[in-house]
């Protein structure tokens, strides 16, 4: 891969040069993976494959080390990373080539939270630099990764403090920043991930054209697209309970609900 098709990547959408397709996505870190082995090993799919269960392997890493150091619990952080190991909704995003943004996005989130509350048990500079780093990967890789600072704040509210890391685990001879410190630390690092963001907006708004080409919610009024969205995020919550009904490919059909009183809609509510 040339300077030149670096630059090509970064202005241009994830589907330039395919006359059919939806040319709003925007996903340069994921075509860049794909140009990198392309550049390598050529069209041969068995490497896209075995990178894409070696990137679905080093998430789950990370999720067991994020569940250890929210939870200080090393058996809850087995159980965590095993389940999403073998999860069967993972098939979609690991056995598809195509699925690799899937994993790039959430690795780069489960990286950027882990190192921002890093950051609070020594190393808080190099630490705050890898979260702002990772928000870069997540949200270059697909559109759900520029919700990582969000994830943050939402663990940082919902998970009390003395949940996070004991000073134990901390690295001897150093020591947290505290007070001041830790505060202008926490705002340069969301002003990082405010600058990425900008960044990212910028280069998608230059690179995309059009419409999102979705049929299934084209024909929708936006108060049936919104009930629409509640119930596939119900459907999802529930295939990670009851896992029996997966599809590489769910049909437009699938879109459509009973409503408000739709089960799903409603699990999707609360």
């Amino acid at each position: 891969m040339h300077a030149g098709d670096a630059a090509n990547i970064l202005t241009t959408d994830y589907w330039a040069g395919v006359e059919y397709a939806d040319h709003t996505l925007y996903r340069p870190v994921t075509i860049a993976t794909y140009a990198l082995q392309h550049a390598v090993h050529g069209p041969d799919p068995a490497p896209y494959h075995v990178v894409n269960v070696l990137l679905h392997a080093l998430v789950t890493l990370l999720l067991g080390w994020l569940v250890r150091d929210l939870f200080r619990n090393d058996a809850m952080a087995v159980i965590a990373a095993t389940l999403f190991a073998v999860h069967p909704v993972h098939v979609e995003a690991v056995a598809g080539v195509v699925g690799r943004a899937e994993i790039l996005a959430l690795g780069g989130t489960l990286l950027a939270t882990l190192a921002w509350f890093r950051a609070g048990s020594g190393h808080p500079r190099a630490w705050s630099a890898v979260a702002v780093a990772a928000y870069a990967v997540g949200a270059g890789s697909k559109e759900t990764g520029v919700l990582a600072p969000a994830v943050i704040l939402a663990t940082e509210v919902l998970l009390p403090a003395r949940r996070r890391l004991l000073p134990s685990r901390r690295p001897a001879g150093r020591r947290p920043p505290s007070g001041r410190p830790r505060d202008v630390l926490a705002v340069l690092t969301f002003a990082g991930f405010l600058a990425v963001g900008a960044a990212y907006l910028a280069l998608r708004g230059a690179a995309v054209s059009g419409r999102s080409i979705n049929a299934a919610m084209a024909a929708l009024s936006t108060g049936e697209r919104m009930l629409a969205s509640l119930r596939i995020l119900g459907e999802n919550v529930g295939l990670l309970f009851v896992p029996t009904s997966l599809s590489a490919d769910y049909p437009a059909s699938s879109v459509a609900g009973g409503g408000v009183a739709d089960p799903a809609t409603l699990a999707g509510i609360v």
